[in-house]
């Protein structure tokens, strides 16, 4: 079972922060081969809030919310990971 946490960029523990960009490099720069800079300045700024999913203390899960200073602009949803290993079993559906 996934244990999934919404958290505030203020909330993230530094173990947490390093989870995070550990599995977006491993999924994006290193398993797709995109050599492009993946810390964008976004993930500790304003109220951009992180989606992170556990399972037995392994972040599987993935994503980020970046909210506008504008109210009325909608979110961008992006950096949405599943890990390789559970590809297939629908987590990013639950």
């Amino acid at each position: 079972m996934i244990e999934w946490q919404d958290l505030h960029h203020s909330e993230l523990s530094v173990s947490q922060l390093y989870a995070l960009l550990q599995l977006r490099c491993a999924v994006f720069v290193v398993e797709q081969n995109c050599p492009y800079q993946d810390i964008d300045g976004d993930d500790l700024t304003g109220d951009n809030r992180h989606i992170l999913g556990w399972k037995n203390d392994e972040l599987v899960a993935y994503a980020r919310i970046l909210k506008s200073d504008d109210d009325l602009e909608p979110v961008v949803i992006g950096r949405v990971i599943v890990s390789e290993a559970l590809r297939g079993e629908k987590v990013g559906s639950s």
